[in-house]
């Protein structure tokens, strides 16, 4: 535990850039003791590592004054309240899930009239699709492989979590406007492939055909983006 304190800090000062990485530390303790045979002696303690972490992150940042700078839209709870909040951080999710490249063609193409950029009714459409199947994975995991449920369901949450504080800390990040490839796009697309990975090894766990299936989509998407880095 104290390693984990020690590199988690170490982290923060080295790259702020590692604060995405906190919601991923502050819910999975929590987690993990929820879908576990609970005891409050536990349960206190992961509580306890939460706060530490949270304390730890506040305080590091607290002293950094190109974060307050960056901070403009007030604090935290008044800016998820605000009406375009939500939409800012959930239109992140195909973005970080299906190539640019693709929403674009989809939209070129869209039923009845092609749309334009930034193809919101795309991206709002696609988000509702990997929604779906992010709730029918949890849904597969928690029957198949239930030890499993608490790392898959952090895994989305910290996803979401790294996602609200990238539009609020930096106001240019917004997909309402803008959905091209941002570095800060990283983290997520890391969650996302290992959300994807939890539900397609568990879909293809029993059957030889689906582990062919599976393998074919993950070599297509990989020529199909390292075909776009060297571009």
């Amino acid at each position: 535990l104290v390693f984990s304190f020690t590199i988690f800090a170490s982290a923060l000062f080295l790259s702020h850039f590692n604060l995405f990485m906190a919601p991923l530390f502050l819910i999975y303790p929590v987690l993990q003791q929820v879908f576990e045979k609970i005891r409050i002696n536990k349960l206190l303690r992961s509580f306890l590592i939460v706060s530490i972490f949270g304390v730890l992150t506040a305080f590091i940042l607290s002293g950094d004054t190109m974060s307050n700078d960056t901070q403009k839209s007030g604090n935290l709870i008044n800016f998820v309240s605000r009406p375009e909040t939500l939409k800012r951080v959930i239109y992140q999710i195909p973005v970080v899930t299906v190539p640019t490249e693709l929403i674009g063609k989809l939209a070129k193409n869209w039923p009845w009239a092609g749309i334009s950029y930034p193809y919101t009714p795309v991206v709002r459409v696609l988000t509702v699709c990997i929604l779906t199947i992010y709730a029918m994975g949890t849904v597969l995991i928690f029957k198949k492989r239930r030890e499993f449920v608490a790392l898959y369901l952090s895994l989305i949450f910290a996803m979401l979590g790294g996602m609200l504080l990238y539009v609020f800390v930096d106001d240019r990040l917004n997909v309402l406007v803008n959905i091209g490839q941002e570095r800060y796009y990283f983290l997520p697309a890391m969650y996302s492939a290992a959300i994807l990975s939890f539900i397609l090894t568990t879909l293809s766990s029993r059957h030889m055909w689906l582990k062919g299936v599976v393998f074919f989509l993950l070599f297509f998407y990989l020529v199909y983006n390292t075909k776009l880095i060297w571009k």
